[in-house]
C-alpha cells in the first residue's frame, strides 16, 4: 500500500499540465448548444498589408492537439519510466463581437486517442469524452476562461482536459502583436486537480518572422520560459509535498486575419516529491512535447 501510494503521487506529480487554471468549470443544465459556425474568413491578407497589433479574432476551426511525456522517477532505489501519449481531436468556434469580456469560445470534444503503449485505469472511458461541451470566453489578447461543461460527471475523468483547452491559445500583447515586438512577463498559476501545486514562470516572448504554416501565410511567436513548481496536497490522508523547476519553449503560428494556426512546445522539468510522514522523497525528470495541428 505504501509503494502504491508514493507511485500515485508521484505520477499525479509529473502529470501536471503546464499552466493549469485554477477554477473548474460550472456544468450547464441542460447542456448549451455549441453556437452557430460565423461566416467563413476572407482569405488571409499578405505580410505587407497584415493589421499592426494583430489580434485574435472569430473562428470555426478544428484541431489536433497532441501530448506526450516521458518521465524517470527514483523510488526504494529502482527507477520507473513513464511513457505517455494523447491526441485530443476538438472543435473550437470563436464568435464575435467581442464584449468586455471577450469572445464566446466553444470546444466540442470529437475525441481522445492514444498512443501505441498508452494505457488509462479500466475505470475510464476515453470515449465518454466525445460531445463534451465547454463553454466560456477568449479576449483578443489570448486568455480564455471556461465556466461551464455540458456534462460534469462524464468530465470529471478527463479534468486534465480542462487545462490543455484553457491553454490552447498564445497570450498576445493587449496592444496586439507586431512582428518583430519583444516582451518578458511574469504569469503565476495552479494545477489543483489533485494535488495543489502553484507554477511561476517567467516568460520571454518575440513575434519572430512571417512564415507559412500549412499552406497559410502566419506570424510566428517565439517563446522562451524558465519556472519554479511548489505545493502540497494529500493521498489517503499522508501529506505530500511537491518542488520543482524547468524550462520550455514553444511556437506558436498566428494568420493575418486573427485565426490560431497551431504551434509546438517541448517543457523539461525537475520534480523533487517528499512524503515528510514517511521520510521519502522520490526524484524525478519529466519532458513534455506538446503539438497542436490545425485540421482540415
Amino acid at each position: 500500500m505504501r509503494r502504491a501510494l508514493l507511485v500515485a503521487a508521484a505520477i499525479t506529480a509529473l502529470s501536471c499540465t503546464p499552466r493549469n487554471p485554477p477554477s473548474t468549470p460550472t456544468p450547464a443544465n441542460p447542456p448549451a448548444a455549441p453556437p452557430p459556425a460565423p461566416p467563413a474568413s476572407p482569405a488571409p491578407a499578405p505580410p505587407s498589408a497584415a493589421p499592426q497589433g494583430l489580434r485574435l479574432g472569430p473562428s470555426a476551426l478544428r484541431y489536433m492537439a497532441h501530448q506526450s511525456l516521458h518521465a524517470e522517477q527514483e523510488l526504494q532505489g529502482q527507477t520507473q519510466v513513464i511513457v505517455r501519449g494523447t491526441r485530443l481531436f476538438v472543435t473550437a468556434i470563436v464568435v464575435g463581437p467581442a464584449d468586455s469580456l471577450g469572445y464566446r469560445l466553444t470546444f466540442t470534444v470529437d475525441s481522445i486517442a492514444l498512443d501505441s503503449g498508452t494505457t488509462v485505469p479500466p475505470t475510464v472511458d476515453i470515449s465518454a469524452a466525445r460531445g463534451l461541451v465547454y463553454d466560456g470566453r477568449l479576449t483578443p489578447s489570448g486568455v480564455s476562461k471556461l465556466t461551464l461543461v455540458s456534462d460534469s460527471t462524464r468530465a470529471a475523468p478527463f479534468v486534465q482536459l480542462l487545462g490543455l483547452l484553457q491553454t490552447l491559445y498564445p497570450h498576445l500583447p493587449t496592444a496586439g502583436l507586431i512582428l518583430g515586438a519583444e516582451w518578458t512577463d511574469t504569469t503565476t498559476t495552479d494545477d489543483r486537480v489533485v494535488l495543489d501545486v502553484k507554477r511561476r514562470s517567467i516568460n520571454h516572448s518575440r513575434a519572430a518572422t512571417w512564415e507559412d504554416r500549412a499552406g497559410i501565410r502566419a506570424l510566428r511567436l517565439d517563446v522562451t520560459s524558465t519556472y519554479n513548481v511548489s505545493g502540497s496536497g494529500s493521498q489517503l490522508n499522508q501529506p505530500v509535498e511537491v518542488t520543482g523547476s524547468g524550462t520550455g519553449t514553444a511556437h506558436y503560428f498566428i494568420a493575418a486575419d486573427g485565426r490560431y494556426l497551431g504551434g509546438e512546445g517541448t517543457d523539461s522539468s525537475t520534480i523533487t516529491v517528499r512524503f515528510p510522514y514517511q521520510s521519502a522523497v522520490i526524484p524525478a525528470t519529466r519532458i513534455l512535447r506538446s503539438t497542436t495541428i490545425l485540421l482540415p
